[in-house]
């Protein structure tokens, strides 16, 4: 863990420490439970609510976070919880100080992708002064998000990040339990070719929109395809948190997702209802992003702000470095606006 000099950033970095503990017993339980559960057990749908689809996976999750987060969070003097699937509750005391926090968690983040054992989902917090409802992911002052691996999996990851601190990563290898650290590092490239690179496409309704927009974007800045060559690779990680991960370690190199405006458009165009959007507490390991590095925007090219909420539709853009950035940002709105996005 990184080392602050004053005494908010310790009881921060307590807070970072106490929040990694939950989440790797977390790991736990849920290696435990998918290991045990009968074929398809966990990816079987109890219900719905305001936030998302609701799944037997999601229920073991909040079932084991919430004990273990009033274990630990508890005794640093309690804090807000505005969690998905969860609801709004304090940790500890009601009461509090006037020095307490605000945590803003993803359980799991990227559910269907874990629950079919097809990837890694992740366990996201970000932590803010508590503002009550003005708290927003610009206020973060940490942010901790720790893999949750499939059964099949032999290693894990951990990553967290204190404001202006950089980030620390460590992988756990799940058969020996030992623990190697590791400094996130994202690529370089100034370019996407030979690259990874994505808009998020996850669901029917409004692919041939993104697809458009990408047709253009990508013609832009890579040019035509050429004759028997591979330029530029995807890779449709149906995690946010994942993917950002995928920007700090230098596996991607541009990633975008425009549902919003998408579904936006679809609802004045065609009478579509809007599906299923990224949310704050997606994307409440932002922080990690950036420390390493990584930039994080909204389609107009702002750093990317939201309220600390899990209702909040919001549409982001990350970049693996600036030179790419600067690159990549002009083409790409100048696609959105094409097809009347912005």
């Amino acid at each position: 863990m990184p080392h602050g000099k004053k005494a908010a950033a310790s009881n921060t970095e307590r807070f970072v420490r106490a929040i990694i503990a939950a989440f790797e017993k977390l790991r736990i339980e849920l290696l435990r439970s998918m290991r045990a559960a009968r074929s398809n057990e966990m990816s079987r749908l109890v219900g719905e609510d305001p936030d998302d689809s609701i799944y037997r996976l999601d229920i073991v999750a909040a079932k084991t976070l919430l004990p273990l987060l009033d274990e630990y969070i508890s005794p640093l003097g309690g804090a807000a919880l505005v969690a998905e699937g969860i609801k709004d509750k304090f940790i500890g005391s009601k009461s509090g100080g006037k020095d307490r926090y605000r945590l803003l968690i993803d359980p799991v983040d990227g559910t269907r992708c874990l629950m079919y054992g097809k990837r890694s989902a992740w366990a996201l917090a970000a932590v803010a002064p508590d503002k009550g409802g003005k708290t927003r992911l610009s206020d973060a002052v940490a942010s901790v998000t720790v893999e949750l691996p499939t059964p099949r999996a032999a290693f894990a990851d951990s990553l967290w990040a204190i404001k202006g601190q950089g980030v620390c990563g460590e992988t756990l290898d799940l058969r020996t339990g030992k623990r190697t650290s590791f400094t996130p590092n994202p690529s370089k490239a100034a370019r996407l070719q030979d690259g990874y690179a994505m808009i998020s496409r996850f669901f029917p309704g409004g692919k041939d929109i993104i697809a458009a927009v990408e047709e253009d974007f990508m013609l832009e800045v890579v040019g035509p395809p050429v004759r028997g060559k591979a330029t530029v690779f995807e890779d449709q990680y149906v995690c946010t948190g994942g993917q950002m991960i995928e920007l700090a370690m230098g596996r991607d190199r541009f990633c975008a997702d425009i549902r919003k405006v998408v579904y936006d458009l679809l609802q004045r165009e065609r009478g579509f209802e809007p599906g299923h959007c990224c949310r704050p507490h997606d994307a409440s390991g932002l922080l990690v992003a950036q420390e390493s590095g990584v930039i994080i925007t909204d389609i107009y090219g702002a750093p990317l702000d939201a309220p600390f909420d899990t209702r909040t539709d919001i549409d982001w853009i990350g970049y693996a470095n600036p030179q790419l950035k600067k690159k990549l940002g002009k083409p790409f709105r100048a696609a959105l606006k094409k097809h009347g996005l912005i």
